[in-house]
């Protein structure tokens, strides 16, 4: 039933279909955080990921680890899936913002 609510989530985030970010999450980092700084950040987590999948077995990375606000509990590869589709939302957000107010 989760792998379910998961696909269904996979296919909102490829649509352009908008919806609200829940509470838990719609909070904005408060300050500015420079490319660099964020870069400096996003590889360490890659390098934390490396780590896990050489390290930890098929069996236990298809076990539930966290809860996602909408789609509920995942596993490692839901969250990997999350990684890639999310920010693809949000370009297609900024693209059609760039288009309705120009660039």
């Amino acid at each position: 039933m989760t792998q379910m609510w998961f696909k269904l989530y996979y296919l909102l985030l490829k649509s352009r279909f908008r919806f609200k970010a829940p509470k838990v999450v719609s909070d904005p980092i408060k300050g500015d955080v420079s490319f660099e700084v964020l870069m400096t950040r996003w590889n360490a987590v890659r390098e934390g990921l490396t780590d896990v999948l050489e390290h930890t077995s098929i069996r236990t990375l298809e076990k539930t680890v966290y809860k996602n606000p909408i789609a509920g509990r995942g596993n490692f590869f839901n969250a990997i899936k999350m990684i890639e589709l999310h920010p693809r939302h949000h370009r297609m957000q900024i693209n059609r913002l760039l288009y309705e107010y120009g660039d």
